[in-house]
């Protein structure tokens, strides 16, 4: 089986998250995607906590049979590292070809990753383009020994959205519904 592995913060998860996965399936590129969210030991700014992260999550993949949530790196002492979270997934089940999915800002910090060499000699990487970045150039100038290893895939939302900017606007008292599923708005006004 094909898995590829969605990790992140989902602060909150949006609409764009879920139609990156349905397009990786839907193009044969993975046969299921699982959503990895990061720990409550990950150092980001209002990072809410984990369980309602969780929540939200699992009200997007109650709705998409190919779509599962890993409650891998919640339950850490301290945050993984990607190469850690994917050794870990691919010792649960040794058949199954995992791919990480990635965003192109992701892809411009790479390098920085710990044992970035070794992520990418073993596992291939999808990379979820924006227009204005050309990820194939970046590849090939910076990974030339494992270019095969990447694949790019346009991102199919084309409203320029993610959690920060869901977040802001939240704080503005603006419009939000739009960029989440309903469920997920009433749950964020709900719990404040």
């Amino acid at each position: 089986m094909k898995l590829g592995v969605f990790g992140g913060s989902f602060n909150p998860p949006h609409y764009a998250h879920f139609e990156i996965a349905k397009r990786l399936i839907e193009q044969g590129i993975v046969e299921k995607v699982a959503f990895v969210p990061v720990g409550d030991f990950y150092k980001k700014n209002d990072l809410i906590h984990s369980s309602h992260r969780l929540a939200m999550l699992k009200m997007y993949a109650d709705q998409e049979k190919q779509i599962e949530i890993s409650e891998l790196e919640l339950h850490k002492e301290r945050q993984n590292y990607m190469f850690e979270t994917l050794d870990e997934l691919k010792s649960l089940d040794p058949t199954v070809e995992i791919s990480l999915v990635i965003g192109s800002d992701n892809l411009l910090d790479l390098l920085n990753w710990k044992r970035y060499a070794y992520l990418i000699q073993n596992y291939s990487i999808i990379v979820i383009s924006r227009n204005d970045l050309d990820d194939l150039k970046y590849i090939e100038q910076n990974f030339p020994a494992y270019a095969k290893q990447f694949v790019i895939v346009q991102n199919p939302f084309e409203a320029d959205i993610s959690s920060k900017k869901i977040r802001q606007l939240i704080r503005e008292q603006q419009r939000v519904d739009s960029y989440l599923l309903k469920e997920v708005y009433d749950y964020i006004l709900k719990n404040k």
